[in-house]
């Protein structure tokens, strides 16, 4: 009898979160693990071993609703194959493409706004979750995120959020990013990349969604934080 592992541990190898992966089992059936009497989810090393194919491939541009039903041989086909690819957000036709359409995208960032006016975290961090499940990470970095702080940063000037709002968002979303540079590992082999902010510049939310998208182009990046000294980031 093969060894089955509790929901915490298939998050943990997977480099996924026990709520992420509660979603593609619950709307996209990715996986099926079996139950304890008590109905607990039990994780066989093949459930882990797919749930990281998912996770490369979704890293890679490709939204979960493209991929769920693929078998593991396809899903790393995507990986190998079209990996640079579908991190640049150009992978149309028969494939449907990384990139949902704009109505879509809107309603996410309303939601995560929504969030942010009421100084929510929790809800701020489902809502990203829930973009990223249905949109991918580049059309979630592109369309919801990116122009999300640019709102942000409009809004506080206009007078209409306080600097408590800004931070707010700033650290849900950086402990978002941070737990999928954290989980995404870096190719043995390829160029490699320094990404951090300069000295006096804190905000590292653009350098994070940099070293991500690196990384899934098959990049090694180092990620050194925020607000380095020149000479700090040369040395690295």
């Amino acid at each position: 009898m093969s060894q089955k592992y509790p929901i915490k541990v298939a998050a943990s190898r997977s480099g996924l979160t026990t709520h992420l992966i509660r979603i593609w089992e619950r709307r996209y059936g990715a996986v099926n693990p079996s139950r304890t009497k008590t109905n607990r989810r039990l994780y066989s090393d093949d459930d882990i071993h797919r749930l990281v194919l998912l996770r490369q491939a979704t890293a890679a541009g490709m939204s979960i609703g493209q991929i769920a039903n693929q078998s593991n041989e396809e899903l790393q086909e995507i990986i190998d194959a079209n990996r640079g690819v579908l991190a640049r957000g150009s992978v149309n036709g028969s494939t449907g493409g990384a990139r949902m359409n704009a109505a879509s995208a809107d309603q996410h960032r309303a939601r995560c706004l929504d969030a942010v006016l009421e100084l929510d975290s929790s809800a701020l961090e489902n809502a990203l979750l829930a973009a990223s499940v249905e949109l991918g990470q580049i059309t979630l970095f592109e369309d919801v995120l990116t122009p999300l702080f640019e709102q942000i940063g409009q809004m506080w000037a206009d007078g209409e959020l306080k600097v408590s709002h800004e931070h707010m968002a700033s650290a849900v979303v950086r402990s978002f990013l941070g737990g999928i540079l954290s989980s995404t590992r870096a190719p043995q082999a390829g160029p490699s990349i320094v990404v951090t902010t300069p000295a006096g510049h804190s905000h590292e939310v653009g350098a994070l969604m940099v070293a991500i998208t690196a990384m899934a182009q098959g990049w090694r990046a180092l990620y050194l934080g925020p607000d380095i000294p020149p000479e700090d980031v040369a040395g690295a």
